[in-house]
């Protein structure tokens, strides 16, 4: 690999005696000597990656302005930084670049580019690690700008998609107004979709049209810039990063002497952590036959004192034991189901079928035709989710248009969506907000206004009861157990059911007492004031 002096751009040879790189291609180990200045440059580190699971992408976006001029520049940011994945614009390269390429990327990195073919400048390119596998796909485009599409799998749950674009300067309104229906299917595609490169928007300035319109167009796909920073050595914001997916964040735009725009450092962060299902005990009593019950009840009764705390602690033991004997407590799996959003009817269900199945017959045949029907089809299902939202939380509102608490809800729900429902949260636009603030202030006014012409109640002394309770009577077997029985348990890990206790006081009542053993516990309470500890219900 030959690397050249960023200052004089001489060529650094293995040794201070060599003259002639080329004579000597065995790459030394020792340090690198320019031949004309004598200056001496070590080599710097490179990292190689092995084969692992990987959870994170760590990216860079670059403006390089010439890959020829700025190679060794390029090759210090790669081996400094060490990014799994670089997308440059303004490569500036084309089919006689193979020297530029080996000299500009470091060990254990590949390239996948687009050179501009019809005049000198622009270029694409994305630069990755080789334990990395990288697709890249292009198509007939309406925009005056390059593009690369590509896909990035770092293993099978860590993959992105997105584009990359280089736009030059330029008539921007014709870019501002296409460049949403022609990365629509690709966006719709994929929740961790993102859109990057140097658009030549300067999307600082809120009041530009153009700038208004760009952001319009892809914030209804729901794609948000990123970059909150300044890119560019005039203090403009050139690279945007635009994306839907919670899974990318931009981390900071770092300066560079070589070039007047500024290292974007992005990561895409997937979440290792699975939903785990919820393991919950229980008895399975419809699968003990009858007779088998009765006689493991019958076996081994329990023996019951005067105490009624004593008594309880007994029979719990007893038919506790019962039922770890005959029906253990078994721990079954219950799968944490995605609940859809109310919105999501069966048209928008249909509509998304056609959607899949257009992209499917899109990737195994790219005409023209099928991407013209797949882009119809993403656009009316976006059209279809918009109006969904829309005449959900319309009707919220109507009806409940005399329930402030409900119409706080609707308007927290707005103002603050939670983090893992991004794919569900909508964008009102500014007249929406502009009349729903008007609404609620009308609201609050009325209520304001109406409270200075309420008039006191007219309000008495609650009369003293007539009846009291003086006396009462012990309710009978038959009466508790209709009540047991008319009550069911909630408890999946209850050991004891309703119709346990009551086939256990039965054998109690025929073998060793003449009473009911349930009125032996219960009646006892309310003479005493307390009931048994280990029957607090």
């Amino acid at each position: 690999m030959i690397r050249y002096d960023p200052t004089t751009l001489h060529a650094l040879n293995p040794g201070r005696s060599n003259t002639c790189f080329q004579a000597h291609p065995k790459r030394t180990h020792g340090p690198f000597a320019c031949n004309s200045c004598k200056r001496i440059f070590h080599h710097a580190t490179t990292t190689t990656t092995s084969p692992r699971a990987i959870n994170h992408l760590k990216c860079i976006l670059v403006n390089a302005r010439s890959v020829h001029k700025h190679a060794v520049e390029l090759w210090d940011l790669l081996d400094s930084t060490a990014p799994d994945v670089a997308f440059i614009t303004e490569t500036w390269m084309n089919a006689s670049s193979a020297p530029d390429i080996a000299t500009a990327i470091p060990e254990g990195y590949k390239i996948s580019r687009k050179d501009r073919t019809n005049q000198v400048g622009g270029g694409i390119a994305i630069i990755f690690k080789d334990s990395i596998s990288v697709t890249t796909s292009t198509e007939d485009s309406p925009l005056a700008a390059e593009h690369l599409h590509f896909q990035i799998r770092a293993d099978p749950r860590t993959t992105l998609r997105g584009s990359l674009v280089y736009r030059p300067p330029g008539p921007r309104a014709p870019f501002s107004n296409a460049i949403a229906d022609f990365i629509s299917p690709h966006a719709l595609a994929s929740p961790d979709y993102i859109l990057l490169g140097d658009l030549n928007f300067h999307l600082e300035q809120n009041n530009d049209p153009n700038t208004t319109t760009l952001l319009d167009n892809l914030a209804n796909l729901g794609l948000k810039q990123l970059v909150n920073t300044a890119t560019h050595i005039a203090g403009h914001t050139l690279d945007p990063i635009f994306s839907a997916s919670k899974h990318v964040f931009f981390s900071h735009a770092s300066a560079l002497h070589w070039t007047d725009h500024s290292c974007v450092h992005f990561t895409f962060r997937r979440e290792t952590r699975h939903l785990r299902t919820q393991p919950i005990p229980r008895r399975q009593w419809n699968k003990i036959p009858e007779g088998q019950l009765f006689s493991a009840l019958a076996a081994n009764q329990p023996t019951l004192t005067t105490d009624p705390n004593d008594a309880a602690l007994n029979l719990t033991n007893w038919i506790s034991n019962c039922a770890d004997n005959l029906a253990p407590l078994k721990r079954s799996q219950r799968q944490n189901n995605t609940k859809k959003p109310l919105w999501f009817s069966d048209t928008l269900k249909e509509s998304k079928k056609t959607c899949c199945a257009l992209e499917k017959a899109w990737r195994k045949d790219r005409t023209a035709d099928n991407m013209t029907a797949l882009k119809n089809a993403t656009r009316e299902h976006h059209h279809l989710i918009r109006a969904a939202k829309r005449n959900f939380f319309t009707d919220r509102l109507d009806k409940n248009s005399h329930n402030s608490r409900e119409l706080f809800s609707i308007v927290k729900e707005f103002s603050n969506p939670s983090a893992n429902a991004n794919a569900n949260a909508i964008t009102p636009s500014q007249d929406l907000c502009e009349s729903l603030a008007t609404f609620f202030h009308r609201k609050i006014s009325d209520l304001h206004d109406s409270f200075g012409h309420q008039t006191q109640p007219n309000t008495t002394e609650p009369t003293s009861p007539t009846i009291t309770l003086n006396n009462w009577t012990h309710i009978s077997t038959e009466e508790t157990k209709s009540i047991m029985n008319s009550i069911h348990s909630g408890a999946p890990s209850d050991p004891c059911p309703h119709f346990i206790f009551n086939k256990a006081d039965d054998i109690i009542a025929r073998t060793s007492r003449p009473s009911s053993t349930l009125l032996f516990l219960l009646l006892p309470s309310p003479n005493a004031g307390n009931t048994p500890k280990s029957m607090p219900y």
